[in-house]
């Protein structure tokens, strides 16, 4: 009768252990799907052109450009030229000298271009004027869509020949 109590008794703690085995795996398997859900960021929920600015990544921009007029009148430059530095790549500048340096421009990056605009409080010494600045991008084309951000923007035109020369440095989202 010991025998049989004892084996009882077995039995009936193996079938607790299973048990418990089954009940620790269900609850396991819940927390890790939990922890998963949980982990996952809230892009699903985010519309699909948000998503991709998302994307993008910030990148420290020194861009040097050296342009020469295409067009020009007594307050409008139209400059083209290849910017060098983080990018190697053409740029336009359609810039308004006014009481404030203000323009457009357009770079032509390695697939696909950007675009933005600039202000600038500009300082005259003789031949040239001297700006110092913001850039702000305000989109693009290609793999640069959804390019964005704000950067420094500085510069000298030789007022004689109306020669451009512009530095770009900043962070930007390309």
């Amino acid at each position: 009768m010991v025998a049989e109590t004892s084996s009882a008794s077995q039995s009936r703690s193996q079938t607790q252990r299973r048990s418990f085995s089954t009940a620790a795996s269900r609850v396991l398997g819940t927390v890790v799907i939990a922890a998963a859900v949980s982990a996952m960021p809230a892009i699903a929920a985010t519309p699909r052109h948000r998503r991709a600015h998302r994307s993008s990544h910030l990148t420290y921009v020194r861009e040097t450009a050296h342009l020469t007029p295409s067009a020009h009148s007594s307050l409008r430059l139209v400059e083209h030229g290849t910017g060098h530095g983080t990018f190697t790549a053409p740029v336009q500048i359609v810039l308004s000298i006014k009481s404030r340096v203000t323009g457009t421009f357009t770079a032509q990056l390695h697939g696909g271009s950007i675009t933005g605009y600039t202000s600038a409080k500009p300082h005259i010494n003789g031949r040239y004027a001297s700006f110092k600045g913001t850039l702000k991008l305000t989109g693009g084309t290609g793999r640069y869509r959804h390019a964005s951000g704000t950067a420094g923007f500085y510069g000298s035109i030789d007022r004689y020949n109306y020669h451009l020369n512009v530095q770009v440095i900043g962070h930007l989202h390309l």
